[in-house]
């Protein structure tokens, strides 16, 4: 069983593996713009009513295969939930690790494009996790069991 140590209320644990899917392990693998848009502040002056972005540009930035699933998950997401992802995303300033991630991520991830070294997965969207989910759990498991 790992050891884990308590800093402050949050508890520090020492993993033998850390797998990122769909992800960055740091800042420098995003889109420069994301990075942009967080230092202008523009996110502030998106009313709350428009900051989910409509079906089709959604279905295009995830690269969904399951757009009615996607379409739900966007229509049930609370509005302040999304702000606060999209602002932690262009403003988030995240450097390397002291254990080295396993990144999974598909080729044609448009949401965040894949930068950097990863599993890729063939044709994967930034939903892949769904339109892809057993091609992902097979991935996992061997990443798990190497």
């Amino acid at each position: 069983m790992d050891q884990t140590k308590s800093k402050g209320r949050f508890r520090i644990c020492n993993p033998k593996k850390v797998i990122l899917i769909s992800s960055v392990e740091i800042s420098d693998e995003l889109p420069k713009t994301y990075l942009t848009i967080g230092k202008t502040g523009i996110l502030n002056l998106i009313p709350d009513a428009f900051i989910k972005p409509p079906s089709f540009i959604s279905g295009f930035l995830f690269g969904a295969i399951n757009k009615d699933l996607l379409k739900k998950i966007i229509r049930d997401t609370d509005p302040l939930f999304i702000r606060w992802a999209l602002d932690k995303i262009v403003t988030w300033k995240g450097s390397s690790n002291t254990i080295k991630p396993i990144r999974i991520h598909g080729t044609r991830d448009r949401l965040i494009p894949l930068k950097g070294d990863a599993i890729k997965i063939k044709d994967g969207g930034h939903f892949m996790i769904v339109d892809k989910a057993n091609e992902i759990s097979t991935t996992v498991n061997k990443v798990i069991n190497s």
